[in-house]
């Protein structure tokens, strides 16, 4: 019964461990992850249809891997939309704040660095037209799509 209860812990460990990772993962890696789902789906299957004809039990250690898998996916969801939401909350500091300088100084700045907003911008792109009158906010969501906002419009547009 211990040994029950450690190897379930070992799983739900793991688990969340990976789902942090597929999170913080770009899109095309968590293909290769569904992909690597798929085929151990696959193979605890064939394996399950022997152990029913030959009455043995060898898909123990695939249905593990795929119910170590399955539980990270899940955990991944949330968690990659904090980190989204995150981002979007950022930006919209920052927009904030290059409205205020747009109507003390009339323009937008070149660059986010420049308000010293004291916030992580790394993963947030900043352009302006050549007037300075108009700026763009964008960034990425998984690596493949990406959310942009433009000041003159004043909206978000997501695309690839």
């Amino acid at each position: 019964m211990q040994i029950k209860k450690l190897r379930i812990t070992i799983i739900v460990i793991l688990s969340i461990v990976i789902g942090f990772g597929l999170a913080r993962a770009s899109i095309f890696d968590n293909f290769k992850v569904a992909g690597l789902w798929g085929l151990i789906a696959f193979i605890t299957i064939v394996i399950g249809i022997f152990d029913v004809i030959y009455k043995k039990r060898n898909s123990k250690l695939p249905g593990i891997a795929l119910t170590i898998l399955t539980i990270a996916f899940i955990v991944s969801i949330p968690i990659r939309k904090h980190y989204w939401n995150k981002k979007t909350k950022t930006c919209e500091i920052a927009i904030n704040q290059l409205d205020t300088y747009n109507k003390q100084n009339g323009n937008y700045p070149d660059s986010l660095n420049s308000l010293k907003l004291g916030i992580d911008l790394s993963e947030i792109n900043y352009s302006t037209d050549s007037s300075k009158q108009t700026f763009y906010i964008s960034y990425s969501v998984d690596g493949w799509h990406t959310e942009r906002y433009d000041s003159k419009n004043r909206e978000w547009t997501g695309g690839d």
